[in-house]
């Protein structure tokens, strides 16, 4: 997942298809590009899950603004918004 956020930081215009994140990330680690999405897909499950907290964690309450299920792509496109927007605060 890491590597993912930070190709997407770095290159924000590949986000627009979450297919070729995911073909640079199975070419770097030489797995299928199935395994990549079924990994990273495993690594939001538990947020997915989680019932609706309250917290005051800004990242928390803008990736669950919808309140609903976060797809893979909507989950990169907001951490990496977050990352920028914490960028340009400090």
């Amino acid at each position: 997942m890491r590597d993912a956020i930070i190709y997407c930081y770095y290159q924000p215009d590949k986000l627009e298809f979450l297919n070729n994140v995911l073909k640079m990330l199975s070419s770097v680690y030489n797995v299928p590009v199935s395994k990549i999405r079924d990994s990273l897909n495993g690594s939001i499950r538990t947020l997915n899950n989680s019932t609706s907290l309250s917290t005051s964690n800004e990242l928390y309450k803008m990736l669950m603004a919808d309140n609903n299920k976060i797809t893979l792509k909507v989950f990169l496109e907001k951490i990496v918004l977050y990352l920028i927007k914490s960028k340009r605060k400090s």
